[in-house]
């Protein structure tokens, strides 16, 4: 179910920036000049940010807050390890199959590449330093932790 509403949410804003902030870096740190960077690679990923990861994330919210209503400090960890397992490894796969067709690539093209990345991405999610990144950027009540 898709929610236009939610695109309008502060959470869809800040993804969206975020989005387009974490491409520009990683242009950056691959070494492209200021200058140079891609800007169609940019649009795409702040596109996918503002329609799919806001309205996505909004509901993921309010479902883990009816699978977890607990407010228990143990419920915390639990939420990390779900959030950086199961919603990681959906919202990764979301995302590069939807850039993929936006860079008109072929299904098998994207398959490759999304079983090829997969479990990468799966790992590095997982790293103590990438929760207490993610979760700095957001107001805490947009947050899982």
């Amino acid at each position: 179910m898709f929610c236009f509403v939610s695109l309008l949410s502060p959470v869809a804003m800040n993804l969206n920036r975020f989005d387009n902030i974490c491409d520009l870096s990683v242009q950056c740190y691959e070494g492209k000049p200021l200058f140079e960077i891609d800007r169609a690679r940019t649009l795409r990923s702040g596109l996918v940010g503002f329609t799919l990861h806001g309205s996505l994330s909004h509901f993921y919210y309010q479902f883990c807050e009816e699978l977890f209503p607990f407010q228990d400090w143990w419920v915390v960890p639990v939420k990390v390890a779900f959030d950086q397992t199961v919603w990681s490894a959906i919202w990764n796969s979301i995302y590069f199959t939807v850039l993929g067709f936006l860079r008109f690539e072929s299904p098998i093209s994207i398959f490759k590449e999304l079983k090829a990345t997969f479990l990468p991405m799966l790992t590095v999610s997982s790293r103590p330093s990438c929760i207490s990144s993610v979760s700095s950027r957001f107001k805490i009540k947009h947050t899982l932790i």
